[in-house]
């Protein structure tokens, strides 16, 4: 199979794990079928890194965003 295309913070083995579990469930035939696999894999893990990136970048801006929203409203 191709490279992996992580992020240098993503564990290869949690990636791994992934591609294993879906060539088991899909058990694929052939080089078409392996190229799909690859390429379903690499689509949900990025599925999973937006995820966790929208997730952190939210609770990055949502503390600040709170706090001048309150600010704004307490003030007289």
């Amino acid at each position: 199979m191709e490279e992996r295309l992580l992020l240098w913070y993503e564990d290869p083995e949690q990636y791994d794990g992934l591609l294993r579990d879906i060539l088991a469930e899909l058990s694929p035939r052939g080089v078409i079928e392996c190229t799909l696999v690859k390429n379903l894999t690499d689509y949900i893990w990025e599925l999973r890194r937006m995820k966790a990136l929208k997730h952190t970048a939210i609770n990055f801006v949502m503390p600040d965003a709170a706090e001048r929203l309150l600010t704004s409203v307490l003030r007289p």
